[in-house]
């Protein structure tokens, strides 16, 4: 949440050892910061969104899926625009219908922090001209471990203030990444993430189909 604190000085606002960006502007001579915390996120689920064009329609999908047991056991659940997906078993494809909006929600079990290999695969709409479908993705903070991030991405959301460790071999694009505020500068001086400093940005600048919680 968003906390508006007024303090009659700049040596008060120092001395509260805020540890946060601010914002501040003064009004009839009083300093005023906007407090622009990081709420906690309480967030278990790896959301992935996409929408389709006119030339997927009754097109067959296969969204991320890994056939171990380490994926099944990891997931109390996969749910694709609100409803249960019950997996085949080696994957899970579904039948798009043209511009369409999806959000597929993994949602994971406590303690499962490596994702690795999971979420880098495309979906690629079977006997359509087009090209693959591309992806709004968010991890939520307990993911520590992601493997490589797919190409085909137009938005990464990052719940971690700590930036995840894996494999990046993205080329420099139109995509974006999306941190919490206070760990914007974070991310763009990790080893990680520092190729890609101009493509990192605060989550609340975020306007993109997955809901934020």
């Amino acid at each position: 949440m968003n906390n508006l604190r007024k303090f009659a000085t700049e040596a008060d606002y120092s001395a509260a050892t805020l540890n946060y960006p601010a914002v501040s502007w003064v009004v009839s001579g009083d300093t005023v910061h906007f407090d622009k915390t990081d709420p906690t996120p309480t967030n278990t689920k790896v959301k992935l969104a996409f929408t389709t064009d006119s030339c997927m329609g009754e097109k067959q999908c296969f969204l991320p899926y890994d056939s171990g047991e380490e994926f099944i056991q990891s997931m109390n659940s996969i749910t694709l625009n609100g409803e249960p997906l019950t997996p085949g078993s080696s994957s899970i494809e579904i039948t798009l219908e043209s511009n369409t909006s999806y959000l597929a929600e993994y949602d994971l079990k406590s303690g499962v922090t490596d994702v690795h290999g999971w979420f880098d695969k495309e979906c690629e709409p079977i006997g359509c001209s087009s090209a693959a479908l591309s992806y709004d993705i968010l991890f939520p903070a307990q993911v520590t471990t992601i493997g490589s991030l797919n190409a085909c991405t137009d938005n990464f959301i990052f719940e971690s203030t700590v930036p995840p460790s894996g494999s990046f071999s993205l080329s420099a694009g139109g995509f974006h990444i999306y941190v919490p505020d206070s760990a914007v500068n974070t991310y763009k001086n990790h080893e990680g993430f520092s190729g890609y400093a101009a493509n990192i940005y605060p989550i609340s600048d975020y306007n993109g189909s997955i809901p934020i919680d």
